[in-house]
């Protein structure tokens, strides 16, 4: 019998690049992507959404305005997405060092 992350783990390695590391799930990694699943909402912005967005967030931010209630979708976005933090963390700290 299949577990979910040995059919993830099938689907993964079908859609990679020849070249490319062979790609291992865990069962914490399963969890994670689960909560991640569960938390998506119907109007959720995508992460290209999001990233053409984000400069516009971060001066929201460091201007000390309330970016999210101006910006609630990008900021839900945020919260659930730590690739997309990573570049809010990264353009706000570029932005505050100015």
């Amino acid at each position: 019998m299949s577990t979910l992350r040995d059919k993830l783990q099938k689907m993964f390695r079908f859609n990679q690049k020849p070249a490319a590391p062979p790609i291992t799930l865990t069962e914490t990694a399963v969890a994670d992507l689960m909560r991640q699943v569960e938390a998506t909402q119907e109007d959720q912005y995508s992460c290209e959404e999001t990233f053409a967005l984000l400069d516009e967030y971060v001066e929201l931010v460091t201007s000390e305005q309330d970016a999210a209630a101006l910006m609630p979708l990008v900021e839900r976005h945020l919260h659930h997405c730590p690739n997309c933090r990573g570049h809010y963390d990264m353009l706000l700290t570029i932005l505050q060092t100015e």
